[in-house]
């Protein structure tokens, strides 16, 4: 856990997991009182989020060159992933209108890069600390940065 490659991607990974989960018992209320809207369509409305991560998801694993490094892509998931959540808020600060059809757009940004986070991690980690080791050790280092992996998606 000394690796700052290592310590990243563990803790994008961890993060762009929570964000998947923290967004529901906030926003729910907020859609039904502020914008009136009936229980179905605010079912409908979180569909968004995972229809664009199902996507997000598959085109990671087959679309994605391996010559991308993967912390370059953790990071530019974390700064699109900022930006969808600038629009889900929406941000006052930025004056963003305060409007579901923005909001959807922030879930569907939030969808398309977040998944890259956490489908690059694990990898990330491992190509971080096996060089670290001799052969005869990669396998055992590799449970471990997958346990370690695993450990971080509960945290978050």
């Amino acid at each position: 856990m000394k690796d700052p490659r290592f310590v990243m991607a563990a803790f994008g990974s961890s993060l762009s997991y929570f964000q998947f989960a923290f967004i529901e018992p906030i926003l729910a209320p907020e859609l039904a009182t502020n914008f009136g809207l009936s229980p179905i369509q605010i079912s409908r409305f979180f569909i968004v989020l995972p229809c664009f991560s199902i996507v997000s998801c598959t085109l990671a694993v087959t679309v994605l060159p391996k010559r991308i490094e993967k912390r370059a892509i953790i990071i530019v998931a974390a700064w699109c992933g900022t930006l969808g959540f600038l629009c889900l808020g929406p941000s006052k600060i930025l004056n963003f209108p305060d409007k579901v059809w923005l909001m959807a757009v922030g879930m569907a940004i939030t969808g398309v890069f977040n998944p890259l986070a956490v489908i690059c991690g694990l990898p990330e980690m491992v190509e971080s600390a096996v060089p670290k080791y001799d052969k005869a050790t990669r396998h055992r280092v590799t449970n471990l940065s997958s346990g370690i992996f695993n450990g971080m998606l509960g945290f978050g």
